[in-house]
This record gives structure tokens, sequence and C-alpha cells, in this order.
């Protein structure tokens, strides 16, 4: 498996056909590049630092991710939302924050109108 594959694959919910659609998508467009022939070392720096970012920033993400599911599962409800068709733990812990939000009781924030 490419380190292409290996980084698609840590989306959940994604299918291995999807992965490799993505990865030969990836690999057409990296050889139809007109500045393969011309690249600066300069070039090759900027852009491995920008993937390192990216690769952080996912690191980040899925750090905040495990930290929402976290706090999530600590309201009774978390569960129940999660039973109708088409929720999963995104969606539940947003609308469980947006009801809490309607509600005014979310202690963090104060809203002055």
């Amino acid at each position: 498996m490419s380190k292409i594959s290996l980084l698609l694959s840590s989306k959940r919910g994604r299918s291995e056909n999807w992965i490799n659609k993505q990865v030969q998508r990836l690999l057409d467009a990296a050889k139809q590049n007109p500045f393969q022939q011309t690249m600066y070392s300069s070039h090759l720096i900027n852009l491995k630092i920008l993937i390192a970012r990216i690769l952080q920033y996912q690191e980040h993400l899925a750090e905040l991710e495990q930290n929402i599911d976290a706090l999530a599962k600590e309201i009774e409800e978390y569960d129940l939302i999660q039973t109708i068709p088409g929720i999963g733990h995104k969606i539940a812990a947003t609308i469980l924050s947006k009801l809490v939000a309607f509600a005014g009781i979310d202690p963090s924030c104060f809203c002055f109108r």
C-alpha cells in the first residue's frame, strides 16, 4: 500500500475502491505536472514543509475529534441521538452542542445582547 493510500485510509468510512480511485487521480495529476523537469530544490523544500503541516493538522483534528467524542459520551442523549438513521458521532455531537447553546446552558458562552 502506498503512502498516499495509507493517508487516505485513515479517513473513516471510505471504501477501498474510493481510496484507489483517489490515489490514481493524484498519480495521474502528478504525471501531468508541467514543472516536473524544471523543479527547483527550494520548491521541493516548500512542498515538504506544506505536506508536514497538513499531516500535523490531521493529527490535531484527530485529537480534537477524540476530545469531542469523550465529552459527548458524558451526555446520555448522545447514544440516543445516534439511533436515528444517518446520525453518526460528529452529527450527534453537533446536535447536542446546538441544543445546549439554544437552551442557554453553556457556561462558556456569555452572550450579552
